[in-house]
Order: C-alpha cells, then structure tokens, then sequence
C-alpha cells in the first residue's frame, strides 16, 4: 500500500480563507428547523440529561416557562444542515452526459476557501443566550465567517469582531492538535439563531475549527502514549452510584443571596465515551455531511475537497468519520476515536442547569479544549462560582474537566441569572 500524501495548510488556502470573511450574514440549512418535543427528547438522551424541565410536559407546565424547554446549546442545529441539496442534483439518462448542477433560486455558488483536504477541530464555541426556547419553536439560523487567523502570526484583517476571543481559540488548536509543531489557521463562525415566528434573536455563538494538515504520524504524536483505559467491575459499579447520586436543583428556587463566591458545584460524570455515544450524539445534532448513499456521491462529486479516501478498502468518505475510522483518526495523530464537541460542550451545559435549577437563566456559555476525550475515557465536568453580580442579579464561574488519567480536557466561563429576593427583574427576554 502506498503512503497517502496529504495537503498541507499554505499561504494559498489562508488567502482564499480570509476572501470568505463577511460582515453580511448569510442563511444557513437548519438540521432540526422546528424543537418538537421529539428532537428535544432525542437531543436530551444524546448528552445524557434526564432533566424533566426538557422531558415532561406536564413537569414543565408547573414551571415558570409553562412548556418544556430546548437544552440550551441544542438550537445551533439551525446552522448544521447539509450543505449539499440534492434537488441541485440533474438525473441523467442512462448513457447520457450528466449536467453540472444549477443553482436553486435565491441560492449562490461555495466561494471557496473551506481548506478542502485538511483536518478540522472544533476546538471551542463562546455561546450568548438570549431567551428561552420552548418547545414547537421554528427557528432559521445566519452564520458569517469573522476570523481566519494564521498560527505563524496575527495580521491586521485576521478577525472582524473583537468579541470573538481568537486566541484562546488560536492556543486551544495548539495545545489540542497532535503534532508538536505543525502549521494551524482557525477560522472562526458568527452564528445567530432566531425565532421564525417573531424575528427574535434566540442565541449567538461563535464557533472555532482548527485547520492543520493530516498525515501526523503516531509515532511523532503528542498521545502516542495515552493507553486504552480498562475498568473493573468495582470501577464500573462506583460510576453507577455517581450517576444514581447526580445532584439535580430542579424546583427549588435558588438564590442570587444564598450562592457565596468559592461555592463547587457539585461534579458531573460523563462516560466512558463509547461508539456508539458518540453516533447518537451526531444522529441528534446533525451535521453538514449527513447525506448517505446516492446523495453522499453526488456531494463528494460537488465538493472533492471534503473527501478522504482510505487506501486499504479505496472507499471514500466525509471527514466526520475521523471519530470513528481508524484511517481517518490515526491520519490525525489520534491512537483511537474521540467525542464530538458540541457533545462535550453540552454536558456543561447539563452541568450548569442542574446547578442552577428550574427558574433560573444561563446566559453565556464558552468552552475550550485542551485534548481530545478519546474513546472508553471517561470526563468529570466541575465547576466554581467566582464572582457575583448584584445589579444584574448574576453569577460567574470557571468550569473545568478531566479524565480518568486526571489529565485536563477542556475548561471555560459561564454566566448564570438567579433569582433574588429582592424581586429584581432578570436581564433576559421571555417570547413565550
């Protein structure tokens, strides 16, 4: 078998990158358009949170929101539909020469600049919430490329919003590839999901890939060394009691006097991780490449740049397979599998509702990873209130985890509203 040769990140795929940077919002393909109470449902067992404030509509009504809610991070799925739409696609007759594909009205051709043939990580979303989202909301999702930033050196015309924090972005990517040296560019996305029956902004995040060549040798990697984990019965009883003892605020208000600064939550266990976790997290979220079958092919055709061919089987497919495909995840430098982020961001999130119970408000969201929590690892989600906001009745914290190894995952930020006595009114929006 021949070593497969891999693009590398040049000074030509930066330059097409930065073309993309647009103050103008574009619209993007939804993966879940309207939050039944089945995609909720479905969204809530991917990320493990039996919360009954997402689950029970009856449990729900007694709350203050009179109808079950979206987990927070869920509504992204407004940007995450697949790229490729196949009524763009021409059936040919048998023998006949296959038209190109033609645009949709009110739809305009890829400008490029997507760094076709390289690895991409998700290395850290900065999420701002603006209201609650309740079940049977239809949402419409606009994203923009703000940032296209070069490992090798800031430049003036890099990013176009200063909110976007690009070098925690930047240092993440760094810290999470698996090459010790290699050449990294984040390119960063400005999403905002609104209410299509009022217009409203729901949420706002900003979203960082880190872009680097594959090809990373394991034997030059940064985990070559990380062993598959193995976990005796004892082990897996005392996760079972972990789980059985996972503390849930629910109904009982908690207030903005009674949280003192220093305060632990109490910790969340997730995993381990396993395959198929990590499928009913993608089958839930969705994704730009979930297509399959006839529409996968007629995609790749469309776009060659996304696909990566394994050389034993000459069979190619999306760059999502690099969770679970050997070829894919040791291209990378990876000795195993590994999670998805938006997976691993959620369970903060799961982490901070518990916390913070039924009538209160998270408003800000931001997580960065420093590694990849690899197949079979398990990961302790913890949390520390660190300074309190009397005017807007708020809450901020430092949030971190680790895995079995007692190494660092990812660690990030939150802003929560609570409730106070003195019957302030919260800074957020209620649409219900």
């Amino acid at each position: 078998m021949e070593a497969v040769e891999f693009p590398q990140l040049t000074d030509e795929m930066l330059a097409a990158g930065k073309r993309t940077i647009n103050p103008e919002e574009r619209e993007r393909p939804a993966c879940f358009s309207v939050l039944t109470r089945d995609v909720i449902r479905r969204w809530a067992y991917a990320i493990g949170d039996g919360n009954p404030l997402w689950l029970d509509d009856e449990y729900a009504k007694g709350t203050r929101w009179g109808a079950i809610l979206s987990p927070p991070t869920f509504p992204e799925t407004a940007v995450r539909g697949p790229i490729f739409n196949p009524l763009r696609a021409t059936r040919a007759a048998a023998g006949a020469p296959v038209a190109p594909p033609s645009n949709l009205p009110g739809q305009t051709s890829s400008r490029g600049g997507g760094f076709p043939g390289l690895a991409g990580l998700q290395v850290g979303r900065e999420f701002t919430f603006y209201a609650p989202v309740r079940v049977n909301e239809e949402i419409r999702g606009m994203q923009r490329v703000v940032a296209i930033v070069d490992s090798e050196g800031r430049t003036h015309d890099d990013c176009i919003d200063g909110e976007a924090n690009v070098d925690a972005a930047l240092a993440a990517a760094i810290e999470e590839c698996a090459a010790r040296k290699t050449r990294i560019a984040i390119q960063t996305f400005d999403i905002k999901v609104y209410s299509k029956r009022n217009g409203k902004l729901l949420m706002r995040c900003f979203h960082h890939m880190g872009r680097f060549a594959r090809g990373i040798p394991l034997a030059e990697s940064k985990y070559r060394d990380v062993p598959e984990p193995y976990y005796t019965q004892e082990m897996m009883d005392n996760l079972v009691r972990q789980h059985e003892q996972e503390y849930l605020r629910g109904p009982e208000v908690r207030y903005w006097e009674d949280v003192k600064v220093g305060e632990e939550l109490p910790g969340t266990v997730k995993g381990p991780h396993t395959p198929n976790d990590y499928i009913l997290y993608h089958a839930s979220f969705g994704g730009l490449f979930d297509v399959t079958d006839r529409l996968k092919y007629l995609m790749m055709k469309r776009f060659p740049g996304t696909v990566g061919i394994d050389p034993k089987t000459n069979v190619p497919d999306f760059p999502i397979s690099m969770h679970l495909d050997e070829f894919f995840y040791k291209a990378m430098g990876y000795p195993r599998g590994f999670d998805g982020s938006m997976q691993r961001i959620s369970w903060f999130g799961h982490l901070l509702t518990n916390w913070m119970g039924d009538d209160a408000f998270l408003q800000k969201l931001a997580i960065f990873h420093h590694r990849p929590l690899f197949l079979y690892d398990m990961m302790w989600l913890h949390g520390r209130v660190v300074s309190k906001d009397e005017r807007n009745s708020a809450v901020d914290l430092e949030l971190w985890s680790e895995n079995q190894r007692g190494e660092p995952v990812s660690h990030g930020t939150a802003r929560v509203l609570l409730q106070n006595r003195a019957n302030r009114p919260l800074p957020f929006a209620d649409y219900g």
